[in-house]
């Protein structure tokens, strides 16, 4: 195999007239160059929060809902109907007092039936009967959700032939 010799001193030599040909020591004319325009001389920009809103803070707080109950109402213990889900309770039927007054009758999972007034706290999530009808039972809950305390309106229904939903 015959190499050429010539080939690689040439290649070498060129690449150092390239090298020394970019590569300039300053001179004092370069160091007296005129001054950069006006235009050309960047200022750092100054940045004051003072008066401007948080770019972290949401700009839709949600409201803090009412305190449904006072401290001493929560403390109590509670009865029976308030340990149990609504989903729990049937709905026996309802009934017209001779005063007007509209009750119903719901029986708890072990089999006890109990009597419900309008206002009568019912269920785990501080219900309240709303109002009776004659087919139905309507509760207030106030439900934790991802969002906070929500009001929630929820029924009782009687079926025919006495099953409740």
């Amino acid at each position: 195999m015959p190499v050429n010799k010539g080939w690689g001193l040439k290649t070498a030599g060129c690449m150092a007239i390239i090298l020394t040909m970019g590569h300039t020591t300053p001179t004092q004319a370069d160091e007296q160059s005129p001054p950069e325009p006006d235009w050309m001389q960047v200022e750092a920009p100054q940045y004051s929060p003072e008066g401007l809103q948080d770019p972290f803070v949401p700009f839709v707080m949600p409201e803090e809902p009412p305190d449904t109950l006072p401290a001493m109402e929560r403390l109590r213990p509670l009865t029976p109907l308030e340990r149990v889900e609504l989903g729990q309770l049937r709905l026996v039927g309802t009934i017209k007092s001779p005063e007007q007054e509209v009750m119903a009758m719901v029986e708890l999972p072990d089999g006890k039936g109990v009597m419900l007034h309008k206002g009568t706290r019912i269920g785990p999530n501080q219900g309240e009967v709303v109002e009776i009808h004659p087919d139905r039972v309507v509760v207030r809950e106030y439900i934790q959700g991802v969002y906070g305390i929500q009001e929630t309106l929820s029924s009782l229904k009687l079926r025919p032939g006495g099953e409740s939903d």
